[in-house]
């Protein structure tokens, strides 16, 4: 039963028996609690190890920084002369939606996303990072007195576990049966839900003080411990830092057969990024340093869409002028099949690419994790040994910016392709940011906010140009062909 329905149930369930017994309202909240523990599953994850031994984007990673004589951490351009300097992290995230979801292009851009987290979080803890650590280790042999005080105190515990199950399936019987009187099914089944819930949890705890709940607690006998020892292990890790000039130089997205797959990113910070993504945010690019100019930016990017889809993210080039520029490349599915939505996905890729362009001018990026670990073993009086592991891990990572004016120019390139593997449309865009285009839309601003003075006698043409539309978009529900697939996208320039 869905969790908003059963809600709903539970709550006809509480004014039907506040109108017959107030006094059980009460106790009847009990069976409410355990209510956001359950989620609906979309798919089935895989109980053998196929998924965490089939290849996946860290592999074509490191395969590719192998192939550079390049690590993670600190680097040079050229090794032996300690020159060009620069930092690379790397980071992977799965696709968590199904290929054949329609929501799996989106799934995609987030996986991105995630990656590009995961090695920023890599930089700001290689930045700085404050971590603290605690361990604990305990050793005892209880004497006889303690141990016969404990068992006594669990039994008690477990009678009146015992009792509160039978209480429970009373009331839960009374509400069956004022459901039968009022000829509600929906109050009948709600009854029979909250009793199964309030027995699974009684359940569990009759098992966790050590007897068997499928028999009567005053027929078991609990062992005494003669010895027990513990284990307890904490790390907690937490980064704070500015992050202003990191580029994706590569990315990386491979799908296994029967998996999902996962996306790789390849992030590198240099002192030029660094100046660049300064100059954008400050507006002031007198110490941008020039380089021999390049050939147009519109001919330094891929536009073979096969290599745009495995592309994600923003890097430098040199442009016409020789000065540094960026490109950020982004992409949406249309939601329908129709040419307004095929035009929104365009639009919402330009959106990304240009929140891309944002976080280079400059982010602050926090990052927390923590792992606690246990370990406890105890010596019954029957010779036999009880071991007890637990283990948990928390992570969080974020990222936030300022407001900030940005002279985006129009897209220098827009394509569409089918994803070979999964038959989702994909609209995309490469869309740029330069020195030159920056100045002149500022120039522009300023001669459009002069304002001249109106002359009555005169009037004036209006002319409007059509623009073209790009008609259809294909099947976006995706095929869910079985196979496998991955791909790289373009290598960013080594301008950086």
């Amino acid at each position: 039963m869905h969790i908003k329905a059963r809600q709903i149930l539970f709550k006809e369930t509480l004014m039907a028996l506040f109108f017959k017994s107030p006094s059980k309202l009460l106790l009847i909240l009990l069976f409410l609690s355990p209510l956001n523990s359950y989620a609906a599953t979309e798919y089935d994850i895989p109980t053998d190890n196929s998924v965490l031994m089939a290849p996946n984007a860290m592999d074509s990673i490191y395969d590719f920084l192998g192939s550079k004589n390049w690590n993670e951490g600190q680097n040079f351009k050229n090794r032996d002369a300690k020159t060009g300097q620069f930092f690379l992290a790397v980071g992977s995230a799965s696709i968590l939606e199904r290929r054949d979801s329609k929501n799996y292009i989106g799934s995609r851009n987030n996986a991105f996303d995630r990656a590009f987290l995961q090695a920023k979080k890599s930089m700001v803890e290689f930045l700085e990072a404050e971590i603290k650590t605690s361990m604990k280790s305990h050793y005892a042999e209880p004497s006889d007195s303690r141990e016969e005080a404990r068992i006594q105190r669990l039994v008690a515990e477990g009678l009146a576990l015992e009792s509160a199950r039978a209480q429970g399936s009373a009331i839960a019987s009374d509400v069956r049966s004022y459901g039968s009187d009022v000829g509600s099914q929906s109050i009948i089944s709600a009854g029979t839900e909250a009793e199964r819930l309030l027995i699974a949890e009684i359940n569990n705890a009759l098992r966790e003080r050590g007897f068997d709940p499928n028999r009567p607690v005053n027929d078991q006998e609990l062992e005494k411990i003669l010895t027990e020892s513990s284990f307890q292990k904490s790390i907690e890790v937490v980064a704070n830092a500015r992050i202003a000039g990191a580029q994706v130089y590569k990315t990386f997205e491979v799908l296994p057969d029967g998996n999902q797959g996962d996306i790789g990113v390849i992030l590198i910070y240099s002192e030029k990024l660094h100046q660049l993504a300064n100059a954008i945010y400050a507006f002031n690019f007198a110490s941008l340093p020039q380089d021999a100019p390049r050939k147009p930016l519109k001919d330094q990017i891929p536009t073979d869409p096969a290599v745009l889809l495995g592309t994600f993210g923003v890097n430098m080039k040199i442009d016409s002028n020789g000065y540094p520029a960026l490109i950020a490349y982004g992409q949406a599915a249309p939601r329908t099949n129709s040419s307004n939505s095929l035009n929104a996905a365009y639009n919402k890729a330009i959106t990304n690419a240009q929140g891309l362009i944002r976080t280079f001018a400059g982010e602050i990026v926090e990052t927390g994790s923590k792992m606690d670990a246990s370990e406890s073993m105890k010596e019954l009086a029957s010779n036999k040994a009880l071991v007890d592991n637990d283990d948990s891990y928390e992570e969080s990572i974020s990222s936030v910016t300022d407001s900030l004016k940005i002279n985006f120019q129009p897209p220098l390139h827009r394509w569409r392709f089918q994803h070979p593997l999964t038959g989702h449309v994909v609209a995309g865009v490469v869309i740029s940011w330069t020195v030159s285009g920056a100045e002149w839309g500022r120039d522009i601003k300023e001669q459009a906010a002069i304002v001249p003075p109106k002359n009555t006698g005169a009037s004036t043409d209006t002319q409007t140009n059509d623009q073209s539309k790009e008609a259809g978009s294909g099947d976006v529900s995706g095929n869910a062909k079985e196979g496998t697939y991955s791909s790289e996208g373009a290598t960013a320039s080594d301008d950086f």
